[in-house]
């Protein structure tokens, strides 16, 4: 997946809405910084890669990541926008690594006309937290 990333001052978006401020993001290079919500916590995270849905519980769940997810109001696969709904955000799994806090990107199959673009796309569902 990659695209392009639009998040100057980032780190004063933590604690608001990142929907109403307009965020948009990709996930094209490593050590990225993102606002990650999980269950307990609102943490600039860095990114490290990509989880696949179909596993999540096997591999990741299973091995201490943190289910959470990164607020944005659209990202980019390949040049083309993707708009995500209001009250809804990207799912992710969060670690805390030796460096600081890491994330990966929750993924599925792509469906329909997003196989031309991609193989695999962002889980974008309703805002858990």
């Amino acid at each position: 997946m990659c695209g392009s990333l639009k998040r100057e001052g980032l780190s004063e978006l933590v604690g608001k809405d990142p929907q109403a401020e307009k965020l948009q993001a990709s996930w094209g290079k490593m050590g990225e910084s993102f606002v990650v919500k999980t269950k307990d916590a609102v943490v600039l995270a860095k990114f490290q890669g990509h989880a696949r849905e179909e596993t999540l519980s096997q591999t990741f769940i299973k091995n201490g990541w943190e289910r959470g997810e990164v607020v944005v109001s659209a990202y980019n696969e390949k040049g083309k926008q993707y708009e995500v709904p209001v009250g809804s955000a990207v799912k992710v799994v969060k670690y805390e690594g030796v460096q600081g806090p890491v994330f990966n990107v929750v993924t599925r199959p792509a469906e329909g006309a997003e196989k031309q673009v991609h193989d695999r796309f962002p889980v974008v569902k309703k805002r858990e937290f």
